[in-house]
């Protein structure tokens, strides 16, 4: 192993510095203009070291740390590779409705980014109310400590809207916040790293403050989800004396048997019926379109006749989403599914325990379809065929636990 070094022009108080992180330490008081300037300038210099080594691994020169230097300092003196200026010259959110309008992701996804670009301008107003009052986010002095400020504000973003409301009226939403736990902020980042990456890629900053910014992992419980008698006595339980319940039962079992997405079911007719099969593309893979078969068991063909005569373009009455997952949670209740299920408290990442019917949802019906034909074929790629997976999607590791039947089974060879 050789060992190479560099010596920069950068100049900062060791009682100042993180070793971890490789920048300003996040408590130590400091103008935040020299703060970016120095973390950036890190940054920048990093990259350009890099560069510079693998310059002189293709060259037939000694990898030797003089000669580093030397690559290091033309690439720093080099017209090409001069850092951006400090001044913004792309406004912020410009550049990311750029991005937004470049992405070739799915709707939902594209829902996502939108309400990203939200929390990013209001987040902005916050900072100027509380911290700095001419401040502004600019992708070349984004630093990690505005990404660990901003984390800390989407934790709290419900307190900081009571403190400061006037911030929802400037950049108004839909619905008002509500707590978010791990995973949810993890998501958000994660689309704003997304963002970085874009925009180093597209040559509007050199600027990447993910390098020193670890992003925490999101993590998921053992999914939960009907046993196929569980779905059989709901499937038969009568919900004669209310039609719509009725109705939404229906839907409910067939989503369970074919294992589409919600946004794929709602656009379902009875055109993507096409030879006692499913016929769809993923709305979440447009942009990468695989048709999706799925045959039609007995259940599924039992329904589908039963509205036949529907004169809807869908394939079923649907209702709103919001009203669908309600009525999931009361049919089950009504058909005493109630078996306590563990789930992953999102907020706390806590277990808790609960009856099946408090936490179902449409996602509860693919899970469903999932689980019960892992159970018998534990073959991803072969279930990814019917459910639109992307190969190697890791959700399959969370169905792997083995059922309490097989544990049972296993724990009697020791009689």
């Amino acid at each position: 192993m050789v060992q190479l070094f560099y010596v920069s022009d950068i100049l900062v108080n060791p009682n100042q510095w993180d070793n971890n992180r490789e920048c300003i330490k996040a408590k130590v008081l400091i103008n935040n203009i020299e703060r970016n300037k120095i973390n950036n300038k890190v940054s920048e210099t990093k990259r350009i070291i890099l560069q510079a080594f693998e310059n002189l691994k293709q060259s037939s020169e000694y990898i030797t740390s003089e000669n580093l230097t030397k690559y290091v300092d033309r690439l720093i003196n080099s017209d090409n590779n001069k850092t951006f200026n400090l001044v913004e010259d792309n406004n912020f959110f410009q550049l990311f409705q750029k991005f937004i309008d470049s992405s070739k992701v799915s709707t939902n996804r594209l829902q996502s980014y939108k309400v990203v670009i939200g929390k990013l301008k209001r987040f902005e107003l916050y900072y100027r109310l509380s911290i700095k009052n001419n401040f502004i986010l600019s992708l070349n002095t984004f630093s990690v400590d505005i990404l660990d400020l901003f984390e800390q504000y989407l934790f709290n973003e419900v307190s900081i809207m009571e403190k400061f409301p006037e911030i929802y009226k400037e950049v108004p939403k839909t619905q008002l916040p509500k707590p978010k736990g791990q995973n949810a902020v993890t998501c958000i980042l994660t689309i704003l790293r997304t963002f970085f990456n874009w925009s180093i890629k597209n040559n509007h900053t050199n600027n990447y403050p993910f390098a020193q910014f670890k992003l925490k992992q999101e993590v998921y419980g053992t999914p939960f989800y009907l046993t196929i008698e569980e779905r059989n006595t709901l499937y038969n339980y009568d919900f004669s004396y209310s039609n719509e319940l009725e109705i939404q039962r229906d839907i409910f079992i067939f989503q369970c048997v074919i294992g589409c997405r919600v946004s794929d079911l709602y656009s379902l007719t009875k055109n993507n019926i096409i030879n006692g099969a499913i016929e769809y593309i993923a709305l979440k893979k447009k942009n990468d379109p695989v048709t999706l078969r799925v045959p039609l068991n007995n259940i599924a063909k039992e329904i589908i006749d039963k509205y036949k005569d529907y004169k809807g373009e869908k394939l079923f009455p649907f209702i709103s989403q919001p009203k669908y997952n309600f009525d999931i949670k009361k049919v089950l209740k009504q058909a005493g599914i109630d078996r306590v299920v563990t789930i992953l408290n999102p907020l706390t990442r806590l277990q808790e325990q609960k009856p099946l019917y408090e936490v179902a949802s449409t996602h509860t019906a693919r899970k469903t379809f999932i689980g019960n034909l892992y159970k018998q074929v534990e073959d991803p790629n072969l279930i990814s065929s019917l459910t639109g997976h992307s190969e190697g999607s890791k959700a399959f590791a969370r169905y792997r636990d083995i059922d309490e039947e097989m544990k049972k089974e296993l724990v009697d060879l020791l009689n």
